[in-house]
């Protein structure tokens, strides 16, 4: 029978016409296989919500795919990796008190331990999909030359792959994927927000406008009279400096950034500079002293610091928020 006789025949709308014009019905099979797929989606969501996967077997564990969070409703991070992460986090505090290191937190806490991996992790994707957007992902001869600098800290690569043993629990490729090329796409995107004019430039301009009143409030301040050590304490961004009445002692050429040397040793004594701008910073200085001994000038110094708010953690926490996420943990 054809379609169009089927059309304008009295047949059951419900009967599907598969050559034999009998109604459909799904097998036995197909309703098993069914309700075997939900099985294990509820396994699955049991498993990770009560943190259960770990009291099965490894060899189960191996075949078990277990998503704990979803991000940009495709990306999937497994509860794998927050156990791989976790790990490294409970032989470092096994070796550590992260207590004393002033970190504030306890990792010898296992759900706080694993919280932290969580978000660790959630974040270190997110920094990923930006390096990724923006086309600063790390290359080989950057990751390269950072395992080089490591291996300087500690004198051999035996060493310090002994100590990321040790301290981690982690194997080079382990560190590489966990800690080094991480760290190394964060440091990349810091840097391409100060440099890119395009990114958070609102919130940019909020905080260099906010600096220059910062500085022009204290040259006033200076001008009108008040002592140089009051002013370097109430606005100094440098505590240890601050303290002291920006006191730094007696400085030699070569010992500062060269921006800095540059304006504060032509400087008459009592004189106090302009804006000094730095890679690190802006600085007004007061020069109290000034000697030459075998040929060599040095300076009696004050400073006052003035340090520009870094908007990168605000704007990457906002980056962070604003993508869809879904926690399938408890964590």
């Amino acid at each position: 029978m054809k379609f169009d006789q089927l059309q304008s025949s009295n047949a059951d709308p419900e009967m599907v016409n598969n050559g034999f014009n009998k109604p459909y019905k799904p097998t036995k099979k197909y309703w098993f296989l069914g309700g075997f797929f939900v099985l294990v989606i509820i396994l699955q969501i049991t498993l990770v919500r009560f943190d259960l996967s770990q009291t099965l077997p490894a060899s189960v564990q191996n075949y078990i795919y277990l998503p704990a969070v979803i991000i940009n409703y495709r990306q999937i991070i497994t509860m794998s990796d927050i156990y791989d992460q976790d790990q490294a986090m409970a032989v470092f505090s096994e070796n550590t008190d992260s207590q004393e290191m002033g970190l504030g937190i306890s990792f010898k806490n296992v759900n706080e331990r694993r919280h932290i991996a969580q978000e660790r992790i959630i974040r270190d994707l997110i920094i990923a999909n930006l390096v990724k957007q923006f086309n600063i992902e790390p290359t080989e001869d950057e990751i390269s030359k950072e395992w080089g600098r490591l291996i300087s800290t500690s004198e051999t690569e035996n060493k310090l792959l002994d100590s990321i043993k040790k301290y981690l629990g982690l194997s080079k490729e382990q560190y590489r994927d966990l800690t080094l090329l991480p760290s190394l796409r964060e440091i990349k995107l810091h840097q391409y927000y100060h440099q890119t004019d395009s990114i958070d430039s609102e919130n940019k301009k909020i905080g260099t406008d906010q600096l220059s009143e910062r500085i022009n409030q204290a040259r006033e301040a200076i001008k009108k009279g008040e002592d140089f050590a009051q002013v370097a304490t109430r606005f100094s961004d440098d505590p240890q400096s601050a303290f002291s009445g920006g006191d730094l002692g007696w400085q030699k050429m070569g010992e500062r950034d060269a921006d800095f040397e540059g304006a504060v040793f032509s400087l008459a004594i009592g004189e106090v500079s302009n804006p000094i701008k730095t890679d690190f910073g802006y600085y007004i200085a007061k020069i109290e002293d000034k000697k030459i001994a075998n040929s060599e000038v040095s300076v009696k110094v004050r400073q006052i610091v003035f340090l520009p708010d870094d908007n990168f953690e605000n704007w990457l926490d906002g980056e962070v928020n604003s993508t869809p996420i879904w926690r399938l943990t408890k964590y």
